[in-house]
């Protein structure tokens, strides 16, 4: 039970008519106080309801007691009016101490205070001048756990684990061993995202003067590591797919030590000295995992089985495609709840901050002389941050409802994040058929053998029983012939 003392000593209850409304006067002899169970806040959840007790000593006569909330929005007071018992009862202080109880039902995800005061029974409304009793007791309102809520990350994690095994099927470790030997590229990506991107997100949240939470929030984001949607983008906008996962990993790696320090530099200018941030290591090893695992058994079955790698090759931009697909759907409908927390500023930073990496990515891509493909793979790692590490850390430091509260911004700047590539991706589709190309190549063995080629499709034409994989690299076109004997005129492959 929680002891609200008043300023006042004692009650000297008079009631003053003037104009309609009731005054209180006010002795000093004795103490007055308000007590609730549960003690000085109420853990709601939306749509439940749930009671409050209170007590309050020296009632003033012919009185009772009304409860406001302060966002109607948030929690709703089902009886607004308490009559308290009786006579009540005469406790160790001397003291008359009466008893009640109300409901409140949780509305909306957020915080907010209920305001006590006295009035007549008979009275209509509480006048506009009164003071609260107390204004001391809070409601906070957690969100209830729907079987969606549960079931949208497994489905996310699942399609997520097969899609990097299809991408797996395609990376070749020679090809990862010359990025790390000579990482020009990996070097710019991580100081884009390490150095570029936490600047960006404090300067952002001191621009738009944020409230602490949502100024946390987008340091949060801003300070995370590339995530695998980057992979999948880097895949359907044909950037390099080898040097998107190497960064990625590189990234998570790095957000061992730079993630923490970042935080810490930047939170001094809202917490007074800053604050030491626990690292996530579980959510940075599931990161990890996620990304290593199913490489590796792709790069396992692009060595045991190049046939099935081939055929998983296939079905990247399927399994991409159904990722999206199901995050626009699903995704939206489970995270729907934060579209009540936005307003004007939540969302205009949460899409800059995107924005702005995928600017410095392109930006430090062209400066640093990286071709096309790694510039739009610099530029895809730099703007898309790894939210669910973002996540991980909330979960760590903070309860609900403040869990979900300083989760909207990272929600936030993850679904700018996601709507802006799929722009991009539908963008770059459209040019591409619009700007298709058919190119006719002879076979160096017969002038009959013609290659039609639509980007990554390709209709091959051989009558002289040759089979000839072709592939487009970063915008160039190499040929590979592994002569083998058909009965097929047309056979047709796709890389």
């Amino acid at each position: 039970m929680m002891s609200v003392k008043l300023d006042t000593r004692m009650f000297l209850f008079a009631v003053l008519i003037s104009n309609g409304v009731y005054h209180l006067s006010v002795a000093e002899d004795t103490k007055s106080r308000v007590e609730f169970d549960p003690s000085d806040t109420l853990n709601a959840v939306e749509g439940k309801i749930q009671h409050v007790s209170v007590n309050y000593s020296s009632l003033p006569y012919d009185m009772v007691m009304r409860v406001v909330p302060s966002q109607h929005s948030i929690a709703e007071v089902l009886d607004t009016v308490i009559y308290l018992d009786g006579d009540g009862v005469v406790n160790s202080d001397g003291l008359t101490s009466h008893n009640a109880s109300f409901r409140v039902r949780g509305v909306l995800l957020g915080k907010t205070t209920l305001n006590f005061y006295f009035s007549k029974p008979d009275d209509s409304e509480i006048p506009k001048n009164d003071t609260p009793v107390t204004s001391d007791f809070q409601v906070w309102v957690a969100r209830q756990v729907r079987i969606v809520d549960q079931i949208f990350p497994i489905v996310i994690v699942i399609v997520l684990f097969a899609n990097t095994c299809t991408m797996g099927c395609k990376l070749e470790w020679t090809v990862i061993k010359s990025l790390l030997v000579r990482p020009a590229s990996v070097t710019i990506g991580s100081c884009c995202q390490f150095i570029g991107m936490p600047l960006f997100a404090f300067a952002i949240a001191v621009a738009f003067s944020l409230p602490n939470e949502s100024a946390f929030g987008l340091l949060l984001i801003g300070c995370c590591p590339g995530g695998g949607l980057s992979n999948i983008f880097s895949v359907l906008l044909d950037g390099d797919l080898t040097l998107s996962i190497t960064m990625t990993f590189c990234s998570t790696i790095l957000a061992l030590g730079m993630m923490p320090l970042n935080l810490f530099v930047y939170s001094h200018y809202w917490t007074n000295g800053g604050k030491r941030f626990p690292v996530p290591y579980i959510s940075i090893i599931v990161s990890l995992a996620l990304l290593c695992i199913p490489v590796g058994i792709g790069m396992t079955i692009r060595h045991f089985r190049p046939l099935w790698a081939k055929r998983g090759i296939t079905l990247i931009r399927p399994f991409g495609i159904t990722l999206i697909v199901i995050a626009l759907t699903t995704g939206v409908y489970s995270n729907l709840y934060i579209m009540y927390q936005w307003n004007v500023a939540v969302v205009a930073t949460s899409c800059l901050l995107p924005f702005a990496g995928f600017a410095l990515g392109a930006i430090c891509g062209t400066v640093f002389k990286r071709d096309w493909s790694k510039t739009k793979t610099i530029c895809l790692e730099t703007g898309i941050q790894n939210s669910a590490l973002a996540m991980g850390l909330i979960q760590i430091m903070y309860d609900q409802p403040d869990r979900d509260l300083l989760s909207v911004m990272p929600l936030t700047c993850g679904m700018a994040q996601f709507i802006s590539t799929i722009v991009a991706y539908v963008i770059y589709f459209i040019y591409r058929k619009c700007s298709k190309k058919k190119i006719i190549l002879r076979s160096s063995k017969s002038d009959d053998t013609n290659i039609i080629l639509d980007h990554d499709e390709l209709d091959i034409e051989d009558t002289n029983s040759a089979k000839t994989m072709v592939s487009v690299v970063s915008g160039n076109l190499t040929t590979e012939n592994d002569v083998a004997p058909s009965t097929e005129s047309k056979d047709t492959a796709n890389h």
